[in-house]
């Protein structure tokens, strides 16, 4: 049955060997079949840096793309600077996959921490592990089109030392709970048929008790984790939006339906799960139309089984709604009314974001009173007309989330509540 239950401890003994954890990185034959309602990412061309030539990412990705042509180069940054404008470079690189090999930290304080630049916005103290720069999938809103200069998929193919680093640094921070995440610059699982590195990440915060991995996604593949022995240390994590948003711009990714089936198999399989709610987007009937995915999300997972939700509305850096209008025309959002913020960016006006995030609390305290929910990045003058949500900073609010933990025992679905319309929804 799922419920709580006290976290495991973490064994005492040697540092987890390496070797271990990065065995399939090492084999080129392993295989993992990852199951996904939407079409698996395949590039039309793969460029190989040098340096990457004999890393174990590589290794594996060019054993499952033996037909894809591949273009060796010296040197990767003349690639990664196209003259030409952001709108005219981005959707034609993502078709091409870049391999490197990253020099330096894969393991970084999140960027809004940094970013901030003295203004009042609050981050979330959140930790990120970069193995990856740009996504597969085709979000109109994604403020990577704004941020990243390089238009290709560019995978960090040195998997062995990302382990090695974030084993490190999390002995080097085990003094209080951490939350680690990868979807900072990519989705966290979008590229993992091709690279795997997942896996070792789960297995390798299974073993220690002060960090929690979060894997973030608009996808549904999942399945290749289920079996893993987590121990309640990974979270998988889904963005929700209305239908109305998912399927105008959010594209190629899995229909909401997909979403929350995948979030129901991980709670099968006893993961904590999280969501994120983020960008709300103002458009006519978004009302009801959130409250109709607060309905789903738990009539399909209960919320003893979710970790926190975090709601953030719809902001782009400037310049970025040039770029979305010429790379997604159909798209309304470009379009709407901004004022810049502080920090720079495009975002609704602040009555315009309280009124949102106010109603969708709302829906959420109704139906999981007991949820931790968040603000991303967002002015703490917000907090006070939002009851409920905690005006921590950064750090404070990074260890909030890291602790209690549901920790769930692993249940068939007979014990679970029916899921109701989520299983025909999307």
């Amino acid at each position: 049955m799922i419920g709580l239950a006290p976290p495991p401890a973490a064994p005492a003994g040697p540092e987890i060997p390496l070797a271990s954890l990065a065995a399939p990185l090492l084999d080129t034959k392993a295989r993992y079949v990852i199951m996904s309602s939407s079409k698996p990412y395949r590039p039309e061309k793969i460029f190989l840096s040098h340096e990457a030539e004999s890393c174990p990412g590589t290794r594996l990705v060019l054993e499952r793309l033996p037909d894809v042509p591949v273009t060796r180069i010296d040197d990767p940054d003349p690639l990664v600077r196209p003259p030409a404008p952001p709108a005219e470079t981005l959707t034609a690189g993502k078709k091409s996959l870049l391999l490197v090999r990253h020099h330096g930290r894969f393991f970084k304080p999140c960027p809004g921490r940094q970013a901030r630049q003295g203004t009042t916005n609050v981050c979330c103290g959140y930790y990120v592990i970069n193995f990856a720069t740009n996504c597969p999938l085709e979000c109109t809103y994604c403020f990577l089109q704004g941020y990243l200069t390089n238009p290709y998929v560019t995978v960090f193919a040195n998997l062995d030392d990302l382990l090695a680093d974030v084993q490190t640094a999390l002995r080097e921070l085990d003094n209080r709970p951490l939350r680690v995440g990868t979807g900072e610059l990519t989705d966290s699982l979008a590229l993992d048929h091709l690279i795997d590195y997942a896996r070792p990440l789960v297995e390798l915060f299974a073993r220690q008790s002060h960090a929690v991995l979060e894997l973030k996604t608009k996808t549904d593949a999942i399945d290749h984790l289920l079996g893993l022995d987590h121990r309640g240390r990974t979270v998988l994590a889904w963005s929700l939006n209305a239908p109305e948003i998912q399927q105008r711009e959010e594209l190629k990714t899995a229909s909401l339906g997909a979403r929350l089936r995948a979030a129901r198999r991980a709670v099968d399989a006893g993961y904590p799960v999280a969501f994120h709610f983020d960008p709300l987007v103002w458009f006519a009937g978004w009302r009801e139309a959130y409250a109709g995915v607060i309905e789903q999300l738990f009539d399909s997972v209960p919320s003893s089984a979710t970790a926190w939700i975090s709601l953030g509305a719809l902001r782009v850096p400037p310049g970025q709604p040039e770029i979305m209008r010429r790379r997604f025309p159909k798209s309304p959002l470009p379009y709407g009314e901004f004022v810049t913020a502080p920090d720079g960016k495009l975002r609704y006006f602040k009555p315009l974001r309280i009124e949102l995030y106010g109603a969708v609390l709302s829906e959420l305290r109704r139906r999981a009173p007991e949820v931790k929910v968040y603000l991303c990045m967002e002015r703490p003058d917000v907090h006070p007309h939002l009851n409920g949500i905690p005006a921590y900073r950064d750090e404070v609010l990074g260890e909030w989330l890291a602790r209690d933990l549901p920790v769930l025992q692993p249940a068939s679905r007979q014990d679970l509540p029916p899921s109701g319309r989520s299983q025909s929804a999307g």
